[in-house]
């Protein structure tokens, strides 16, 4: 059986008081025992020692090596209930004893007995008759020499009566106290851990209704301020439960991304296949029917959305890979500059069919740490997306510049522009702001919904950023942000211009 927290605290604490008291009782009773002991032996010695001078003695020789030492005065003067009197000669025969022995004798230890030949005290507890006695061996002396012993008897009777009624009091003090702590441990523990209880149920409750925004509640123990342990614990898990939430609502934000960027990529995919299941049932059904004109339209545009399949697959493969957070391996140091000159050519040839004029405004060289291909592939959606929304004879500018350690790359236009509201969500994924935006025609590299969320996917790619600003009826410039890797000289580009 798992025993509480409670529990084992209040037993915890039950273990430590008890080993205090054990402790603290042994060592009182140790020491009052020693002390009366003291006391006793004192008290002996004192009275051996008033009784040797008080009383006076006479040597009678006789056939024994020591004389008989005959005391001439009565030692019953010095006895009391618990106190008896002998006096043995130096052979260790009794010569006269006090009237409260009657018939019996203090029993004579010939080792205590010879040790007082060397003119020394000597104590010693025995056992007569299951009582305890304090044996104290006194030599007399007479005329310079030791010729007896004094030898005095005190019962431990009363002391071992006392030292048991302490241990008595000590047993049941203990007992008392073990249970007083157990009882309090439990209170006490009980009282601590009842936030604790409050915080799991609250923790329950919120994991069962998966509600992240309620929080735990911090509730003080005996009274204190909630800062406590208990009350830190409280604080944290609420800040986890906030991170929880954050958490919860980006998986949801994102879940809800997902499913509308499957919607829409089915949207996306399901023309071009109509398109070109149409164009080929056409050709099956009535291949002998149609002239050779017929027949080279309905190929031309099965083609054209089979192309435009290839590059949507391409697109979602590449944003694919952005959401895996993979980035790209190949890396090196790009001359900007140069990418921007690539990418003017191959506008150019974009904005001659609409007759609009691509200006290359000063570049200024500079390196940048990353992908050639991914750099050139973020420039080319800008202009591609700007000829696009850009009317016919329209202008498109295209330059870069070195500002703040970075460089700044703008593609600038004066077409339509683009809303407000739609300047938020114009870099989402499958986002086509048609209905307040002037379209020139449909994009001439094939428009997916998804080249601004790779441009930008790109720029952060490469620690950079890309923002827009939009004036309606007045054009659109769009700004990629991109950390610098070196520092050259700058070098002008003239201004260069085509125009169909």
């Amino acid at each position: 059986m798992s025993l509480s927290i409670r529990w084992r605290l209040a037993l915890l604490y039950t273990f430590v008081l008890g080993l205090c008291l054990l402790a603290s009782d042994v060592l009182v009773y140790v020491a009052l025992d020693r002390y009366l002991a003291q006391e006793i032996d004192d008290s002996l010695s004192a009275q051996a020692q008033e009784i040797a001078a008080t009383t006076r003695f006479a040597l009678v020789t006789g056939p024994s090596t020591f004389g008989y030492l005959v005391p001439l005065s009565n030692l019953t003067v010095f006895s009391s209930p618990g106190l008896s009197v002998q006096i043995l000669s130096g052979d260790g025969q009794i010569v006269r004893r006090s009237e409260n022995l009657g018939d019996r004798e203090l029993p004579i230890d010939r080792d205590a007995l010879d040790r007082t030949q060397d003119n020394q005290d000597v104590q010693q507890t025995i056992v007569v008759d299951g009582s305890p006695i304090r044996v104290f061996y006194h030599p007399l002396r007479f005329g310079g020499e030791v010729v007896g012993v004094l030898q005095l008897g005190r019962s431990l009777r009363d002391v071992e009566v006392a030292l048991g009624q302490l241990r008595l009091a000590f047993f049941a003090i203990g007992a008392l106290s073990l249970l007083v702590a157990t009882l309090g441990g439990w209170w006490l523990a009980r009282a601590a851990l009842r936030p604790i209880d409050r915080l799991t149920r609250d923790a329950h409750a919120i994991g069962e209704s998966r509600d992240f925004g309620r929080r735990v509640a911090e509730l003080p123990v005996f009274g204190k301020h909630p800062r406590d342990e208990v009350g830190r614990l409280a604080t944290t898990f609420n800040e986890m439960l906030g991170q929880l939430q954050e958490a919860y609502g980006e998986l949801e934000q994102t879940l809800a991304s997902q499913r509308r960027f499957v919607a829409d990529a089915s949207h996306e995919l399901r023309t071009p296949l109509a398109t070109v299941r149409t164009n080929l049932e056409l050709l099956q059904r009535a291949a002998d029917a149609l002239d050779d004109a017929d027949r080279d339209e309905a190929l031309a545009d099965a083609l054209a959305e089979v192309q435009r399949l290839s590059r949507l697959v391409a697109d979602l493969l590449t944003l694919a890979r952005a959401d895996s957070g993979l980035r790209a391996e190949r890396r090196e140091e790009v001359p900007i500059d140069d990418v921007i000159r690539d990418v003017y050519r191959q506008g150019r040839l974009l904005a001659l069919p609409r007759e609009q004029r691509l200006v290359l405004d000063a570049v200024e060289e500079v390196v940048v740490h990353g992908d050639q291909d991914q750099l050139k592939e973020l420039l080319l959606i800008l202009v591609d997306n700007a000829v696009t929304y850009t009317p016919e004879g329209g202008e498109i500018h295209l330059g870069a510049e070195r500002r703040d350690g970075g460089v700044r790359i703008a593609v600038s236009d004066n077409g339509g522009g683009i809303a407000a509201r739609d300047l938020p969500h114009i870099f989402e994924r499958f986002y086509r702001a048609d209905q307040t935006r002037t379209r020139g025609s449909e994009p001439l590299r094939g428009g997916t919904g998804l080249g601004l969320s790779i441009a930008r996917w790109i720029a952060e790619e490469h620690d950079g950023g890309i923002e827009v600003q939009s004036t309606p009826g007045r054009g659109s410039t769009f700004t990629v942000r991109l950390p610098a890797l070196a520092t050259p000289a700058p070098r002008r580009v003239p201004k260069v211009a085509l125009r169909a």
